[in-house]
């Protein structure tokens, strides 16, 4: 089952600053329009907020991989940014940029390519629970539900006022649960746990 994003929009966080690709792809041959000696900081972040917002509405429109370029020449600006500053709005807008490539990933089905993103949009930013929640959703898709689990819990943590995301704990547990009634049925009776422990006088 491949999970959708319930968001219609990609957007970032609120305080959103830029974010950065996943090291599995090749973004250093993305072409940015002047040396790095000439681009001030100024500079940069705007361009970053400009390919941001284009890849926005090439996402919106479903055109993904057109999107996830623009995001991905914004991160080379963004690493650029960080080697320059060591201001803590520049790993945000790396965290953003990766999480909005995870969605657009997990859009054409590239699920492990949403996953490497969206665990270096939480590196990036630990306390983004929009990142946390991108994690869970993309942990999801390749059946990892333990730890998309701790990772929508998480994301609660942070912000309980987001209601999509108790759907998706629920969700995940009703996923777990009929894992485990799966699991548990496809165990020989001799083997299962309560069978076992009666044996063993336990």
């Amino acid at each position: 089952m491949l999970v959708r994003w319930k968001r219609k929009k990609l957007n970032g966080p609120a305080n959103s600053a830029f974010g950065e690709e996943d090291s599995d792809e090749d973004y250093s041959n993305q072409i940015i329009p002047r040396k790095k000696a000439d681009v001030t900081s100024e500079d940069r972040k705007t361009l970053i907020e400009s390919l941001k917002r284009e890849g926005n509405t090439l996402a919106e429109v479903g055109q993904f991989w057109e999107a996830l370029s623009k995001f991905g020449k914004a991160i080379v600006l963004g690493k650029e940014e960080i080697e320059n500053s060591s201001d803590i709005d520049n790993t945000r807008i790396l965290s953003v940029l990766y999480e909005l490539s995870a969605q657009c990933y997990a859009e054409v089905a590239e699920v492990f390519r949403a996953v490497s993103a969206a665990e270096k949009a939480v590196n990036f930013d630990t306390t983004c629970c929009v990142a946390r929640q991108t994690l869970a959703r993309s942990q999801i898709n390749i059946g990892e539900l333990g730890l998309a689990c701790t990772n929508i819990q998480k994301s609660i943590l942070l912000n309980p006022a987001v209601k999509d995301a108790w759907e998706d704990l629920k969700e995940i547990r009703e996923l777990l649960r009929k894992r485990n009634e799966t699991t548990w049925a496809l165990l020989p009776v001799e083997t299962r746990p309560g069978i076992v422990n009666q044996r063993l006088g336990m």
